[in-house]
């Protein structure tokens, strides 16, 4: 008894120590499912302690989708159904994640055959789940490429083929290419021994099959032509080589000859049996026409990778993985906040990675003579490399698999580069990054056309804003998006306004059915263009003539987008032409005046030629005589300067005279370049009260004569604010020069409607009929001393400004001036005129 007691003992004993150190889960429960005992692996499996687990069963940590199955199987097993059973199931961690389990299940029982535990194996099966399901996965995406493949895809079975070959190899066949090519029907033979197992509808469409089963019982070789393309497959499987590619023509089903480029490759873990091998077939018939685009053809198909247009990079990761690994596993949670903290460890992570391969283009991209010359982080050289750097890092260490980026880098040559970088894991690789793919699309050609399309369109924005003829741009219907400040000026509206409106809104109606059957003509491309002239609404409601010129601007197939005009105003030249109209409808009526317009037209012409001549005169007299005044100024200030303690009256006398000749000398002579001067202005809003007043003070008015001012506040004009204060000067001069004796100089400022009125009043000797016919003209006085040419100034100026002058004067009773002008902000309409003047 006490051996079987110590044997008792010892084997379990032996059960503890191979139940608590078995690296695989180990539990054991009562028939209710309760635990009764369970491992360390165990418990480590579903994240509960060995503690907590003594008052848990087993349906507490089973999925819920796999509780019925496993109840289920557990009744079977109490019953004594079964005496075991297996299942794979899902166990719920503790935290809250999946933990896939094989699990195998037996009773332990009484000598009497009653269950009275249940001991089980739970073996961790979660990465081999997950390896079948990526497995579905990638069969699932070999599938659907191949059935969606644009290229023709066969799978055949070239086993017996490889048998036959082999077969003769043993017989001592060692010329096999000769002795092939020497027995066709053998090889024909072959052909047929090479068993199709699956093609796409690329290849059903491409030999013109009725469906797949039609053309599995053919062959990629379907003609005589394509023997000797075949006998290179046999070739290669005698060989042992894994892939071949020819070129030859071949037959669709129908009979018709077409070139192909067919492929061969033997599956990996076939190269032994040639079980599984796969053929693309591509139509390359045009290619064969064209003998240089068979060239770029055997170039470009030779290899995807090293002849794609776009910069294409294999490099490896798995180093920059482990560290970043390691990095978690110190408490490295954030990589955003420990490159910021650590900048750097960029450089470290940079040195660990390896460029495994690169394209031609890649190397043509970055001027680079080799590979080698390139480092894995070239494509985002320059100042932005780092923070791109980091920001593919923290991308792939958030878990995401891609990372795109538009940058600004440089070739090795140091020419600037704007690039779109994509970065992906590879299938496969997500665990260990050992293989990333990264393409580089080259955008510097975009980049470059989008700032010169910007600084053209710039251009057409500074011409469209600052052109001096109207501009605007409509959509079809007629709607103004863009106005230029031009034509805002011609309808006098504001840009705000006008794009409120469209030209069918501004256009005079008479006018409106001619420009719409224009319109539309050019919207259904009739003609490029069209020209009219035509009449527009003002917002003030006048009338203003337009030519306008309007094109269309039209997308890639033709469909209008919007449409361009261009407006000129020839409001003045249509008015001209209507007077034109006019007086050439009365011409009968005015034969009968024709002497007397003869005889006018002879006396302006004579008028003109006067005051071309003055101008001429002006001109010269004020050159010449200023040079020879400027020195007599000069010496009569040093002769001032010298004489100042001179004490005879009559040497001060001369002086003074002197001065005073040489003041109106100068003063004839500004008045001639003045009016030989055009009458350019610089215009400002001028305060007219502040102008008269400035022009008073300008004066020099004797005590016999009494000024009063009558000015309204508030009368602005917009004008030349010097030449309008010299207006008012030399008619307070006039007025003055007209009271020798002395009286009362009455100056008034009112507004009449849109018009600035001012009155110079005097009470001086008044003007003569005669005097009053010529009294604006230039070289015209009635003074002793003077040239005749202040009022000419003044009318030239007033005029110039969009005003009138005019006199109302009787001898002995004085005389009154009164110039208007149009107040700032309004348009120039025709001046208030007084009832009895001389109008200028």
């Amino acid at each position: 008894r006490r051996k079987t007691e110590e044997a008792l003992r010892e084997s379990e004993e032996r059960f503890r120590s191979a139940f608590e150190g078995a690296n695989i889960g180990m539990s054991l429960t009562d028939m209710k499912g309760n635990y009764i005992k369970v491992n360390r692996a165990f418990s480590e499996m579903v994240g509960h302690s060995v503690d907590e687990m003594m008052s848990m069963s087993f349906t507490e940590v089973t999925h819920p989708d796999d509780l019925q199955e496993n109840l289920r199987q557990f009744s079977r097993l109490a019953s004594g159904e079964i005496p075991s059973f297996h299942l794979e199931k899902r166990y719920v961690h503790r935290d809250g994640h999946i933990v896939w389990a094989s699990v195998d299940v037996s009773a332990v029982r009484n000598t009497e055959g009653r269950p009275l535990y249940a001991l089980a194996e739970i073996q961790d099966i979660t990465l081999r789940k997950l390896y079948e399901e990526e497995l579905a996965r990638s069969e699932e995406r070999y599938r659907t490429l191949f059935e969606q493949s644009p290229i023709s895809l066969w799978e055949e079975d070239f086993s017996l083929v490889k048998e036959e070959l082999e077969e003769l190899k043993a017989r001592g066949v060692r010329d096999l290419r000769a002795h092939l090519q020497a027995r066709p029907d053998f090889v024909r033979r072959l052909v047929g021994m090479a068993r199709v197992v699956d093609v796409n509808e690329a290849s059903v469409r491409l030999y013109g099959a009725a469906d797949k089963d039609e053309l599995r019982r053919q062959n990629f070789v379907t003609g005589d032509e394509a023997l000797p393309a075949f006998l290179n497959f046999l070739m290669a499987v005698a060989e042992g080589r894994p892939e071949c590619q020819v070129e030859t023509s071949n037959r669709r089903l129908d009979g018709e000859t077409f070139w192909v480029s067919i492929k061969f490759r033997v599956a990996p873990g076939y190269e032994v049996s040639y079980g599984k091998v796969f053929l693309s077939v591509t139509d390359i018939t045009e290619r064969v026409k064209a003998e240089e685009e068979v060239r770029r053809s055997e170039e470009r198909y030779r290899t995807l990778f090293d002849y794609s247009p776009i910069s294409l990079w294999v490099e490896d990761y798995s180093a920059v993985k482990l560290l970043m690994d390691r990095l978690r596993e110190a408490g490295v949670e954030d990589f955003r906040e420990y490159f910021g903290q650590h900048p750097d460890a960029l450089e470290t992570f940079a040195r660990l990675m390896k460029v495994v391969d690169v394209n031609r283009a890649t190397l043509e991209l970055y001027r680079a003579p080799s590979k080698e010359a390139l480092a894995p982080v070239t494509e985002f050289s320059g100042s932005e490399r780092r923070a791109k750097f980091m920001e593919r890092l923290v991308a792939f260490s958030e878990g995401k698999r891609n990372f795109e980026a538009e940058v600004e880098s440089r070739a090795l040559s140091g020419e600037r580069l704007y690039v779109r970088v994509r970065a992906v894991i590879a299938p496969g690789s997500e665990a260990t990054w050992k293989r990333v793919f990264v393409s580089v699309m080259d955008l510097t050609a975009r980049v470059n056309a989008e700032r010169a399309l910007r600084e053209s369109e710039e251009r057409f924005r500074l011409t469209f804003e600052h052109a001096g003829i109207g501009m605007a741009i409509a959509t079809p219907d007629g709607k103004w998006v863009k106005v230029n400040p031009s034509i805002c000026r011609m309808l006098g509206y504001t840009e705000e306004e006008a794009l409120a409106l469209g030209w069918p809104d501004t256009t005079y109606p008479e006018d409106l059915p001619l420009n719409m059957k224009l319109h539309r003509e050019l919207l259904e491309g009739k003609r490029e263009s069209y020209q009219m002239e035509k009449r527009h609404v003002r917002k003030d409601g006048l009338l203003m003539w337009g030519k306008v010129t309007v094109s269309a601007v039209r997308d890639a197939s033709g469909r209008p987008l919007f449409t361009i005009g261009m407006m000129e105003d020839v409001t003045e030249r249509k008015l001209m032409e209507e007077e034109l109209r006019k007086y050439s409808s009365g011409l009968e009526a005015m034969v009968e005046e024709r002497t007397r317009e003869l005889e006018e037209s002879h006396r302006r012409l004579l008028q003109a030629e006067r005051m071309a001549a003055i101008g001429t005169l002006a001109a010269m007299v004020g050159h010449d005589l200023r040079n020879p005044l400027t020195t007599i100024n000069t010496n009569l200030y040093y002769l001032t300067r010298i004489l100042t303690g001179v004490k005879d009256r009559r040497v001060r006398e001369a002086i003074r005279m002197m001065g005073a000749a040489t003041q109106h000398a100068n003063k004839i002579i500004e008045d001639l370049l003045e009016y030989s001067r055009s009458s350019e202005l610089m215009k400002v809003k001028v305060s007219i009260d502040e102008a008269i007043r400035e022009a008073v003070k300008g004066v020099r008015i004797p005590k016999r004569v009494r000024v009063t001012l009558r000015l309204k506040k508030g009368l602005y004009v917009d004008g030349d604010s010097s030449k309008l204060v010299r207006v008012f000067q030399n008619l307070v001069a006039n007025a003055v020069d007209a009271m020798p004796g002395g009286g009362r100089l009455l100056i008034t400022s009112y507004a009449a409607g849109s018009y600035a009125v001012v009155e110079v009043a005097d009470t001086g000797v008044g003007i003569s009929e005669e005097g009053m016919r010529d009294l604006f003209k230039p070289l015209y006085t009635t003074k002793a001393k003077g040239l005749g040419m202040g009022l000419a100034i003044c009318k030239r100026l007033v005029e110039a400004h969009g005003g009138t002058i005019s006199v109302r004067s009787r001898p002995n009773e004085g005389s009154v001036f009164t110039v208007t002008l149009p107040l700032s902000g309004q348009e120039e309409t025709k001046a208030p005129r007084p009832g009895t003047q001389a109008q200028a």
